[in-house]
């Protein structure tokens, strides 16, 4: 596995993951990042997001937002539309989850669209177990994964 940097997202970080939501099909995933999400996630305790680096190329922007009163986080990981189609998703992923922001959590939740399959084979790759097995009201999937000391998939 590359040898990843995590670098806190900054502002001259945020105008290039801005950027790469030119592409169409990231921007038909989720919603370009915002100087009010910016701010939100920046002052919020147990949001952290990166943006991850191999070598010198910012490659992917990755996230958790942790509940601390169940061990549990949402995890996003966002790969540069200029590097898709390498491995980079299960990479940032696999780093992400060995992260100590990772380790002390109990389970890790992500939600895909059920037609975003490079996703759903990142989630799944990565151990990641859909359930329940159908979408959610919105449409989503979701998934799940016990990580940490406490192993747990509840």
């Amino acid at each position: 596995m590359p040898e990843f940097t995590f670098r806190v997202l900054d502002e001259s970080e945020l105008r290039l993951y801005q950027a790469w939501f030119s592409d169409s099909e990231l921007s038909r995933r989720i919603e370009p990042p915002t100087a009010q999400w910016y701010n939100y996630a920046r002052s919020t305790p147990g949001y952290e997001v990166w943006m991850v680096y191999d070598g010198t190329a910012a490659v992917g922007v990755v996230s958790l937002e942790a509940n601390p009163d169940d061990h549990t986080a949402w995890v996003l990981v966002v790969v540069n539309p200029a590097v898709r189609r390498q491995g980079y998703g299960h990479k940032l992923l696999q780093a992400l989850i060995q992260r100590p922001e990772a380790t002390h959590l109990n389970l890790l939740k992500a939600t895909v669209e059920p037609d975003n399959l490079a996703s759903l084979r990142c989630l799944q790759k990565a151990g990641f177990i859909q359930e329940p097995p159908e979408p959610d009201d919105e449409g989503f999937l979701h998934f799940k994964l016990g990580v940490g000391h406490l192993h747990t998939s509840a």
